[in-house]
C-alpha cells in the first residue's frame, strides 16, 4: 500500500506510516504542491495510491464514490496541530490495517473512526 499525504499535512507524519510498515510519500516531494485538486486526484489515481488529507472536500462521497479509487482517509481535528494529527494517525494505524481500509473513505476524528464502505 503506498500512501500520499495531502500538502496540508506535515512531512513529520510520514515516519507515523513507515512505522507501521507503509510506503508513504508527500505531495510536495513529488513536485504537485499547489496542484488543482482536480490534477492532484488524476496523479492520485494514476499511481494507485491511498490520500491521507485534511481537506473536507474530498470526504464527499458524491465526488469520490467508495470503491471507485484505492482509498482517502480525510483528518478531522478541531486543533490541526501535527501532535494532533499524528496523535489521529496513530489511533487509526494501530487499529486498522491500510489495506483493508482499501477503497474506502474514512473520516477520522479524536473520537471517531467513520468508514464508508
Amino acid at each position: 500500500m503506498v500512501v500520499k499525504l495531502d500538502e496540508d499535512l506535515s512531512p513529520l507524519n510520514l515516519p507515523l506510516f513507515r512505522q507501521f510498515g507503509y510506503d508513504a510519500r508527500t505531495v510536495v516531494q513529488q513536485g504537485l504542491q499547489g496542484s488543482s485538486d482536480e490534477a492532484l486526484w488524476r496523479r492520485i489515481q494514476e499511481d494507485g495510491e491511498m490520500l491521507v488529507t485534511a481537506d473536507k472536500g474530498f470526504g464527499d462521497i458524491r465526488a469520490f464514490p467508495p470503491g471507485s479509487h484505492a482509498g482517502i482517509i480525510l483528518l478531522r481535528a478541531e486543533d490541526p496541530r501535527i501532535p494532533v494529527y499524528e496523535r489521529v494517525l496513530s489511533t487509526l494505524l494501530s487499529k486498522h490495517r491500510l489495506d483493508d481500509l482499501s477503497g474506502f473513505v474514512v473520516v477520522v476524528t479524536e473520537t471517531l473512526i467513520r468508514i464508508r464502505r
